[in-house]
């Protein structure tokens, strides 16, 4: 589908509520993460925390993947895959570069982010996401945020 000249990606999410442990913190309390995968955003998948819409984390699609099988990630985002006697698990620092004393780490069910991939990938498949990024309105994005 195409305006203006413009080809525009068909707009269909995949998205999982799940409930999360916040590991960091004794007792570990639970969470809820909402995972959203959007095509017209195809190498992310945004993390919302408790109904925090207005402060997504945003996570390589590829990164989650790679972690449900070996350490994957540096700097604001890392991922590890863990059996436990309850399951496997993927655990998610999320940290802030802005203040090295603000990070959580989550544990999520690791069938449940896998089946949620899955779904993004029949979307996109791994290696087509070039194909539907618009590297004009990137570059437009880019050039007008404010740091």
């Amino acid at each position: 589908m195409s305006v203006d000249g413009r080809r525009i990606a068909r707009r269909v999410s995949a998205c999982m509520r799940i409930q999360v442990r916040v590991a960091d913190l004794d007792p570990a309390p639970h969470a809820t993460a909402v995972l959203i995968y959007d095509p017209a955003d195809p190498l992310m998948v945004r993390l919302v925390l408790d109904e925090q819409e207005a402060n997504p984390w945003h996570i390589g699609r590829d990164l989650l993947a790679d972690g449900l099988a070996t350490h994957a990630g540096f700097g604001d985002v890392r991922v590890w895959p863990l059996s436990t006697p309850d399951g496997d698990v993927l655990y998610v620092v999320l940290a802030t570069p802005e203040d090295p004393d603000y990070w959580a780490l989550l544990e999520f069910p690791a069938p449940e982010v896998r089946r949620f991939l899955n779904r993004a990938y029949r979307q996109v498949p791994r290696g087509t996401e070039a194909n539907l990024i618009d590297l004009d309105w990137l570059v437009a994005r880019l050039l007008t945020e404010t740091p």
